[in-house]
């Protein structure tokens, strides 16, 4: 009489083993057809971040209320961007923004709108000028259902920046007076003189946060996301330490003690860039919201 097993003898628990087996080959068809595998969603959120957008050209060369700008880093070359996955520990739910030199076109995570604080004194076509309240809000391709606004608040125990622990700079749904930034121009000899001149597109400005005095900075600090290496952005007035023919200006008539002495460093530098080509903005009048829901009422 022979053995009772043989080589092809099944031991165990070869039967749920191979329900098992089919149970995880049918899931993951299923996940297929519906697109919820992790790659697939991976892709789609790319998809949705990274779609070209249009942005706004300046026919005079200067700066407006309403424009469609891409934010410019001096020190990275890299543009301001924000993240929607990347969730940020702040007062509301908020979200991270970096400079990225990967994706120099014009996308929905990278372009943002000048808007109006006060959208009667300051109506949507009018001229930006050198300190003028305004906030930079998120393209309607990025978030259609709720709008995100550049952010900073003050350093805490609890809230700062993820890596140089500086002063954080997020984008929050929320249109605080946190959410309120002026521009200055980027010589500290003709800053003062130069508030209320409009501001040329495509120039190198500062940024300053209205709240804390803080200037938009990012430097080649990196900071790992979903779409590669980028750059930490953060809130820091970051000063070179050196003053220049301070008393024979002040003697001369040419500096007062309302002017900057000192310049600020590269990381403080940036540009609102505009298309340099009509074409271009094509397609704008498409992807913009109207005036009136684009500036919504502060909240406090």
């Amino acid at each position: 009489m022979f053995g009772a097993y043989n080589p092809r003898c099944r031991v165990g628990n070869w039967s749920e083993d191979l329900e098992a087996e089919e149970a995880k080959i049918r899931e993951f068809l299923d996940k297929k057809a519906k697109g919820q595998l992790a790659i697939a969603s991976f892709q789609a959120k790319m998809d949705h971040a990274l779609q070209q957008v249009s942005i706004s050209f300046a026919n005079d060369g200067q700066l407006r209320f309403g424009d469609h700008v891409l934010v410019y880093s001096s020190q990275t070359t890299g543009l301001l961007s924000t993240d929607l996955s990347d969730n940020i520990v702040s007062d509301v739910t908020s979200y991270a923004s970096t400079t990225s030199t990967l994706f120099k076109s014009p996308t929905a995570r990278n372009a943002f709108i000048i808007e109006p604080v006060d959208g009667s004194a300051n109506p949507v076509g009018s001229h930006l000028h050198f300190g003028d309240k305004f906030r930079l809000r998120s393209n309607p391709k990025l978030s259609p259902d709720q709008p995100l606004y550049l952010h900073s608040q003050a350093v805490s125990p609890l809230v700062s920046s993820k890596v140089s622990r500086n002063q954080l700079v997020c984008f929050s749904p929320k249109p605080t007076s946190a959410t309120i930034w002026s521009l200055g121009h980027a010589d500290p000899g003709q800053r003062f003189e130069t508030v209320g001149d409009s501001v040329p597109a495509n120039a190198e400005v500062v940024i300053t946060h209205a709240m804390t005095r803080q200037n938009l900075s990012s430097d080649k600090i990196a900071y790992d996301n979903d779409y590669g290496t980028e750059f930490e952005v953060c809130a820091k007035t970051a000063l070179s330490t050196s003053k220049t023919h301070v008393m024979n200006q002040e003697f001369r008539g040419q500096t007062t003690g309302d002017s900057s002495f000192r310049a600020q460093k590269p990381a403080n530098n940036w540009a609102l860039l505009t298309a340099q080509d009509p074409s271009q903005a094509q397609g704008l009048q498409q992807e913009q919201t109207s005036p009136e829901a684009g500036a919504p009422q502060e909240q406090q």
